[in-house]
């Protein structure tokens, strides 16, 4: 069984949070937009991708949620400054145009790891976005979803309907999504790939 595609109704599901906080995806739809993004700690192209999906947490991620976000540190007033002026807001949180911007998109990792092996995971790679635990006896939710291969990706939109469906690391999918996730939030797609950076246009999950 291929993983859903676009078109597919995303399967409802409630998983724990390593902090034992449950969340259900039509709870986090009852707000808006879902990127969902399944990995394995031990692969390598999760590896590669998440800190990427990180980029897009820190530029649109959803403030307000019910879930706990993952702890994070500042960054440097000059760094905050520069990301600030990407997503067209000021540092303070505030848009250039006065008034509050709030994302309308949650990003939610789920991991197929216990949850030592996922703190870890998210400690290394710095990962501040909210990470779920699948049940590691019959990995229920990546069933649901057809997994074969992580990482695998779903943007899921608040009607429930998979906008994306990506597998692997596919460039030309995480610029769909940074597109998307910067149109709910009614603001210019954030700059998520540095000067200079050689970016990967596919890597096999």
């Amino acid at each position: 069984m291929a993983a859903l595609g676009t078109g597919a109704k995303a399967p409802d599901f409630e998983l724990k949070s390593l902090h034992g906080k449950r969340v259900s995806l039509s709870e986090e739809l009852s707000r808006g937009a879902v990127v969902l993004a399944f990995f394995k700690a031990s692969c390598p192209t999760c590896q590669y991708a998440f800190p990427f999906l990180e980029r897009l947490h820190r530029a649109y991620g959803r403030k307000g949620s019910t879930h706990e976000r993952q702890p994070q540190g500042l960054k440097p007033a000059s760094d905050r400054e520069s990301d600030a002026a990407l997503k067209g807001r000021s540092s303070t949180g505030r848009s250039s145009t006065g008034g509050d911007l709030l994302g309308t998109v949650s990003l939610i990792g789920i991991s197929q790891n216990d949850a030592e092996e996922t703190a870890a995971f998210i400690k290394e790679f710095g990962i501040t976005f909210p990470v779920l635990l699948d049940d590691l006896r019959s990995y229920v939710v990546s069933n649901a979803y057809g997994l074969t291969n992580v990482p695998s990706i779903f943007y899921v939109a608040q009607d429930g309907e998979i906008e994306v469906s990506s597998v692997g690391w596919m460039k030309a999918d995480f610029e769909d999504m940074n597109r998307r996730m910067a149109e709910a939030g009614r603001i210019a797609p954030a700059v998520v790939f540095k000067a200079g950076e050689n970016v990967r246009d596919f890597q096999a999950g």
